[in-house]
């Protein structure tokens, strides 16, 4: 364990400097050094999650400027990863683009989607909600800012939640179903509002709208820099980055159940240990904690001894997701002991399995 003073600046987190760093590098040299990026999120957040002890830091009892100073500080560095992505279909072109999309995607999915999770998280602070509404429209989705925070945390776990994948549903399913059931969700959120506010559906005051032009915008530019084939291949990388976003929503719920108007409890959310996924993705494991407490910084948020544990870190458990027929078997004995250490009676009985009773549902 750190020192406590180092702890408490929150310098471990500046792992999650990593990947624009590495992109950055390998667009700069060009060549198969485009892959850099993404070869350095499968060494990082994949192998050493792996093979490293797991994170065991208890969160700090100060705040630290440097914690807040690395979320404010992945916009800028995405901007400019993507920004030189569409330059790079100026000069160049063939396989090393690949690489250079490739990376691009893993520092979207890592450090965008990732770090807008913990910003629009900070409902009170409209810089915050600003920049995680900006970073999420770099995968075409910052309706996610409204439905995660009012629809989700609400309804984490149950029938109703288009977040939590159900028994059986393969990631992929899952996607499609997760995508579009959200952003309905998201619409319905902020009509009501905007009807409580007496503001028009179809205008400036509704975020969804806000958010659609602003994925637009960064559409536009990349064409404006790149030509077309900038701007068709950041599409590309958007929806795959969004796919990322929806592998984790996937992992970190899958088969869980909780039965409505029930409290939210450490066993509705896997979580993780796993050392990279901590320092480089802003504590995003520690995720039964996070839904106990939706607006607890990352920083302070506790080990939950009492949540379910993921088949290893967030990344390495998405790629093991992507292969159905391995998850399923994988998470079978998983799910079997979460039905018989940690599930409710009232629970049991929406899986219709006996309760301790022996009662089982009709």
């Amino acid at each position: 364990m750190g020192a406590p003073e180092t702890q408490g600046l929150g310098v471990r987190f500046a792992a999650n400097l990593v990947l624009p760093a590495a992109t950055l590098a390998g667009y700069f040299v060009g060549g198969a050094w485009t892959w850099a990026g993404f070869v350095a999120y499968l060494v990082c957040y994949v192998a050493i999650d792996a093979a490293a002890p797991h994170d065991l830091h208890e969160p700090p009892r100060t705040a630290g400027l440097l914690r807040d100073v690395l979320l404010f500080a992945q916009l800028p560095l995405v901007a400019v990863c993507w920004l030189w992505f569409a330059a790079l279909f100026r000069v160049g072109g063939g396989y090393d683009l690949f690489g250079a999309a490739a990376s691009l995607t893993v520092t979207i999915a890592i450090n965008g989607t990732v770090t807008a999770h913990e910003l629009v998280h900070r409902t009170s602070s409209p810089a915050s909600l600003a920049a995680g509404r900006l970073l999420l429209a770099f995968i075409l989705d910052a309706a996610f800012s409204i439905e995660h925070v009012y629809g989700q945390h609400a309804r984490v776990a149950t029938a109703d939640d288009a977040a939590t994948a159900r028994r059986g549903e393969n990631v992929y399913a899952f996607f499609w179903r997760s995508t579009t059931r959200s952003f309905v969700s998201a619409w319905a959120i902020e009509a009501e509002r905007l009807a409580r506010r007496r503001h028009a559906l179809w205008s400036w005051h509704n975020r969804n709208l806000r958010g659609v032009g602003l994925s637009l915008l960064l559409i536009v530019v990349s064409v404006a820099i790149g030509g077309l084939a900038a701007g068709a291949a950041f599409v590309a990388v958007a929806v795959f980055a969004k796919f990322f976003l929806e592998m984790t929503n996937y992992v970190e719920h899958y088969g869980l159940v909780r039965a409505p108007g029930t409290p939210v409890a450490q066993r509705h959310s896997w979580d993780t240990a796993a050392r990279f996924s901590a320092i480089g993705m802003f504590n995003l494991g520690r995720h039964a904690a996070h839904h106990m407490k939706g607006n607890q910084p990352y920083w302070a948020l506790p080990l939950a001894g009492g949540a379910p544990k993921m088949l290893s870190g967030v990344p390495a458990s998405a790629i093991i997701a992507a292969v159905p027929p391995v998850w399923f078997r994988m998470m079978r004995s998983r799910l079997a002991r979460w039905d018989r250490d940690c599930a409710s009676d009232g629970e049991r009985t929406l899986l219709g399995i006996p309760n301790r009773r022996g009662v089982r549902s009709g």
